[in-house]
């Protein structure tokens, strides 16, 4: 266990969480195939199957139709309010996966087009420092006027894990693509430079790493102008990092990646509560959770803290759960079908409703400690767990019956478009059947 205290809460900074949550921005019986084989990312390993529920006919048409209304997206933006990390990074990933689904190489020019204008943002380029002077090869962040952030103090510049984890992970599963199919060698200088920059980016926050016997996680750099320097960072962006960090090992085989995703694995793994056979986890661990006392020194910016007790919500949940599957398929973790099957049941029993409604967190309540939450307000990133569609059916068709008739998505709403198109690609039929008795 990491980073473990306790202390009193301040009222203001339950207004400032509230915020980071909106900033940060099964299972049938599987036929003649295991379950590693159905979630592998196969699109030629079966045979099509839109859903009957489902009103999109061409996944594909919709798609372009909807990147084109967004034009250049951001990428011409710096991350400064947060825009490569919470936007941009969304519409990278999204053309990755459109890459994946029907390998066609417009995609990757597309990606190509906007990887080589998010590079020309980052600090070494800009010539511009954080608030140590020091100018590096990452994406800055403040809270100037018109980009509030009271996340970040006096207006300074600091660089965030979350969001170099999350601009960096397009860049490092660009290579990982192109490095493992020989008919992409035309790739391969743009896939060396884009690793190169990923590896150079978390590289930034080597000194923000920590480790405990077997786990390992990351922290706000204590005496940067965070409101809670030197506590762990939440579940997300741990897990998020392991996730940018897994892409970087898959293109470059280099083991001190492997051991940092290993570590960070175990850390989550270990703060997995089971409940009516389903995962379920908090925003926070260790010292974000229970807090902090004057005494104990934690933190510069907020000399003592109450904790914060809420579970995940759905959409930081799904970095989390993205990373299970990405983690299982290379054999780093959660090994056992039991892991896989347990974070499906939390999306079918905890997350979906049969009423078409989704619940804010994956303890199955809402922000308001009720049952639901109405469509909308972004319940489409539901569509962000969409590698667990095979295993968890309800998620394909509450997805698509959110998209169908939408005219523009946002940044995040494009990838779930991504993500259908992989899925309707990718759908093998269903079969009755009950959840398996796990152990």
């Amino acid at each position: 266990m990491l980073l473990f205290s306790s202390g009193k809460p301040k009222r203001w900074l339950s207004l400032i969480m509230s915020i980071l949550m909106v900033n940060t921005v099964l299972i049938t019986s599987l036929p003649s195939k295991s379950l590693v084989a159905a979630l592998e990312n196969d699109p030629g390993s079966s045979v099509p199957e839109n859903s009957m529920a489902c009103e999109i006919v061409d996944f594909r048409a919709l798609f372009d139709q909807l990147d084109q209304k967004g034009g250049d997206w951001y990428k011409n933006s710096n991350n400064e309010a947060g825009y490569l990390a919470f936007r941009e990074a969304y519409v990278m990933q999204s053309y990755l996966l459109m890459y994946e689904t029907y390998r066609d190489t417009c995609y990757l020019e597309k990606f190509i087009d906007h990887a080589d204008s998010v590079l020309k943002q980052r600090d070494s380029v800009r010539g511009v420092t954080d608030y140590r002077g020091l100018s590096l090869p990452a994406w800055r962040r403040t809270n100037e006027p018109g980009t509030p952030n009271p996340l970040i103090l006096d207006g300074r510049y600091a660089h965030l894990v979350v969001e170099t984890a999350s601009i960096a992970y397009p860049f490092a599963w660009f290579a990982r693509i192109v490095k493992n199919d020989p008919e992409l060698c035309n790739y391969e200088r743009k896939a060396d430079i884009y690793v190169r920059a990923a590896a150079d980016a978390v590289a930034v926050h080597d000194d923000e790493w920590r480790e405990s016997g077997e786990e390992g996680c990351y922290i706000f750099r204590k005496g940067s102008p965070y409101w809670c320097d030197g506590v762990g960072v939440p579940f997300n962006q741990n897990l998020g990092m392991a996730r940018t960090l897994l892409k970087i090992w898959q293109a470059t085989g280099e083991a001190k990646y492997l051991d940092r995703i290993t570590r960070i694995a175990r850390h989550f793994q270990e703060h997995l509560t089971l409940a009516a056979d389903c995962y379920v986890w908090n925003y926070w661990y260790g010292h974000g959770y229970n807090g902090w006392s004057v005494e104990q020194q934690v933190s510069d910016n907020t000399p003592s803290y109450g904790g914060y007790k809420k579970y995940e919500d759905f959409r930081h949940g799904a970095v989390a759960a993205d990373f299970v599957v990405l983690a299982y398929q290379a054999g780093i973790a959660f090994t056992e079908d039991v892991h896989i099957y347990r974070f499906a049941r939390t999306l079918e029993n905890n997350l979906i409703r049969g009423d078409g409604g989704i619940n804010e967190f994956v303890s199955g309540l809402s922000a308001d400690g009720g049952s639901s939450m109405e469509k909308g307000n972004n319940s489409i990133l539901i569509g962000l767990w969409m590698r667990y569609h095979r295993v968890a059916p309800s998620l394909f068709d509450n997805t698509c019956q959110q998209v169908a008739g939408l005219s523009t998505v946002g940044a995040p709403g494009l990838l779930v478009v991504a993500y259908l198109n992989w899925a309707s690609k990718n759908r093998i039929p269903k079969t009755p059947g009950s959840y398996p008795q796990n152990n």
